[in-house]
């Protein structure tokens, strides 16, 4: 069979704009029909970062969210190269959360933040499965507290004698004021 210039150039074009929709939704055959334009990395953090300010959250819980998407994942991703959210996965997404210098309690929590964040992903149709969702839990043990911001050093609790001094008045006993503070 014999194809003149034009047709070949068609079918050409045609080729590639199939590959196109392939290199889009990272899957083949009928997914090809639904292809959408994935977001990139930063545009998904624009997107999450506008939904939780839309939910009302608190102005500090928004400046932590900016912190670890705008500041540390992205720069992570910028550094590893990770353009679109295809290309997440949970061998970058453990490599950057070994770089966190954070406390166990606060490492939990940025984990806790982070799987949020690609569950929006997955809930807006960007990612099919959360790239977070095998990846170990951070442990952070609870550490009792051996003193009480309420006992002086030597054990014994000065506060509810200093309020009860300041709540006695002239028709008040001291003893009954003492114990309306325990």
């Amino acid at each position: 069979m014999r194809f003149g210039l034009l047709e070949y150039v068609r079918m050409t074009e045609k080729a590639s704009s199939l590959a196109r929709k392939y290199e889009i939704t990272g899957e083949g055959g009928d997914e090809v029909k639904e292809a959408r334009t994935l977001p990139t990395v930063e545009e998904a953090v624009k997107g999450y970062l506008a939904d939780a300010e839309a939910r009302g959250l608190a102005p500090a819980t928004i400046q932590k969210l900016e912190h670890i998407f705008k500041k540390q994942l992205l720069a992570f991703s910028e550094q590893h190269r990770i353009i679109s959210l295809r290309d997440v996965n949970v061998r970058n997404m453990t490599e950057w959360r070994s770089t966190w210098a954070d406390k166990p309690l606060a490492r939990k929590k940025k984990f806790e933040r982070v799987v949020g964040f690609f569950w929006f992903c997955v809930r807006h149709g960007w990612l099919k499965d959360n790239p977070t969702a095998t990846m170990g839990r951070v442990i952070a043990r609870h550490v009792r507290q051996t003193t009480s911001p309420l006992t002086n050093t030597s054990g014994s609790s000065a506060l509810p004698i200093a309020l009860a001094r300041t709540r006695s008045g002239p028709g008040l006993p001291r003893s009954a004021a003492f114990a309306s503070v325990l």
